[in-house]
């Protein structure tokens, strides 16, 4: 949890404490924390919102982790770790929950010629050129 946030749950915390009980400040805190997780779990980085449009398909659909929209999350899951993101930084991205799932989307596109060449070809729409692998 960043600092910011530790402090404006905290300065939470202590003005409904002290105007409504303390129950009511342990709701208002459970709140804010449930709110700032979902603002961070559902950011998307503007690399994966271009990818997601060059391959076809909403971020949404992406993001639901379906096995419908799983080649275009393992194309894109294979840009991102070339653009320098890590596992789990990619699985966030493109909205997994285990960066065990973004490795086998990498390895999938990488031993799949056909796959490679379209995320080669995806990675360059977002301004990139050629990458080796």
């Amino acid at each position: 949890m960043s600092p910011r946030l530790r402090a404006e749950i905290q300065a939470t915390f202590f003005f409904v404490a002290d105007a409504h009980g303390l129950e009511a400040a342990i709701d208002a805190v459970a709140r804010a924390g449930a709110e700032a997780y979902l603002e961070v779990r559902s950011h998307v980085p503007p690399e994966v919102r271009v990818m997601a449009n060059r391959v076809g398909v909403s971020v949404e659909i992406l993001r639901r982790g379906d096995r419908a929209s799983a080649t275009e999350r393992h194309l894109i899951l294979w840009a991102l770790r070339q653009l320098g993101y890590s596992y789990p930084a990619a699985a966030r991205a493109v909205g997994l929950t285990n960066h065990t799932s973004a490795i086998h989307g990498v390895r999938r596109v990488e031993r799949t010629p056909e796959l490679l060449e379209r995320a080669r070809r995806m990675l360059a729409v977002v301004g990139h050129g050629e990458v080796t692998t």
